[in-house]
């Protein structure tokens, strides 16, 4: 019996061991930090992106989107500097990755696209990027979950390719047409991503 207890106690002490050894490669989320109550020109939804200590890169021509945001103001999508915004109503998801919200054709989706020539590192403490803001018409109450999805770099040697394209798919609040959708609302909720695939 004490045999067996020290093999077992053996095998999951190499199993964390291998586990610890082993490549990270962390995911990117997307949260909403802050939002101001309706006023005339509407509501605003701030937005923030985490990245994990040691994770990927982000590059020009990396992004991430958030679908359906109900009730947007037009021209009120804002970027920080490095980054430009666009709206569209239907965009197909990155290959491989299934929306578990689908797409709403009558309400707007938010690409948020990196421009900047220097790439982006998390470095050991992680980083936090922000703040990506719309406008909507409809208040803080009414709130759901929706799709976000992005696509960033790899910064590490990947099945032995540096500079692999990673996509991925999570939730986060947005806009709802309707009241209390869902009944999820939240100042900042960070969602972990669910899936992660290579491209």
């Amino acid at each position: 019996m004490v045999a067996r207890r020290t093999l077992a106690t053996l095998a999951a002490i190499a199993l964390m061991l291998a586990l610890s050894a082993a490549p990270a490669y962390a995911a990117l989320s997307v949260n909403l930090g802050s939002l101001s109550p309706p006023n005339p020109s509407g509501a605003e939804y701030g937005y923030s992106i985490d990245m994990a200590p040691f994770s990927d890169e982000i590059v020009a021509g990396d992004f991430f989107r958030i679908y359906d945001f109900a009730g947007y103001v037009p021209g009120s999508i804002f970027a920080p500097s490095g980054w430009t915004g666009s709206v569209s109503l239907v965009d197909p998801p990155p290959p491989g990755i299934t929306l578990l919200h689908g797409d709403d054709p009558t309400l707007e989706n938010l690409t948020f696209t990196y421009t900047g020539s220097a790439p982006i590192v998390a470095g050991s403490s992680g980083l936090e990027i922000g703040l990506f803001q719309a406008l909507s018409t409809i208040g803080p109450a009414d709130g759901a979950l929706k799709d976000f999805v992005w696509s960033i770099t790899n910064a590490e040697a990947f099945n032995g390719v540096n500079g692999t394209k990673f996509v991925s798919e999570g939730a986060v609040t947005v806009p709802a047409p309707e009241p209390a959708t869902m009944g999820v609302f939240a100042l900042a909720i960070p969602i972990m991503l669910v899936r992660r695939r290579a491209i």
